[in-house]
């Protein structure tokens, strides 16, 4: 158990690297727009942020956690660095928690084109790496969800 949870933390860790500290100029014409969203987003006040709201087509919630954050963190690079957290968590956790043969999984997840996935299109990537955290808590029905439609309205509002 100690050499799975070892094996993992240093492919997670290559994995993170790889994705933190890429430049803005590999990858999709994606990775370019979010790098400057960051910016357009950490310079704005809240009413231009609700102008780039509207006229937008990107989810309210991931734009309105990427304004935040980013008044947090100044620099750019901090939008792969948080992705790359958290893709390599959600990955490592559910790996961690539903294989029998960690190497083979992580070979999977690399070969099978996840990890490309991961890099290419990363506000999907995120949505999926919030699903891979919730696996557990589903197959253990520890969720709860409030009565009087809060979470539904939140989930709702993010998409």
């Amino acid at each position: 158990k100690k050499a799975k949870k070892t094996y993992l933390f240093w492919c997670g860790f290559i994995i993170f690297l790889f994705i933190a500290l890429r430049d803005k100029d590999l990858g999709s014409v994606d990775s370019q727009n979010y790098y400057n969203n960051w910016i357009t987003l950490r310079d704005a006040d809240w009413a231009k942020f609700k102008y780039i709201v509207s006229e937008s087509d990107m989810e309210t919630g991931y734009l309105f956690m990427i304004f935040c954050i980013s008044k947090v963190f100044y620099f750019p690079q901090f939008v792969f660095v948080l992705s790359g957290l958290l893709f390599t968590i959600s990955i490592c956790k559910m790996v961690y928690e539903n294989s029998t043969d960690v190497m083979l999984s992580m070979v999977l997840y690399v070969c099978l084109g996840l990890y490309i996935f991961m890099v290419q299109g990363l506000r999907q990537s995120l949505s999926i790496s919030l699903c891979l955290l919730s696996i557990s808590y589903i197959k253990k029905r520890r969720f709860s969800c409030r009565r009087d439609g809060t979470t539904s309205w939140i989930l709702l509002r993010m998409n």
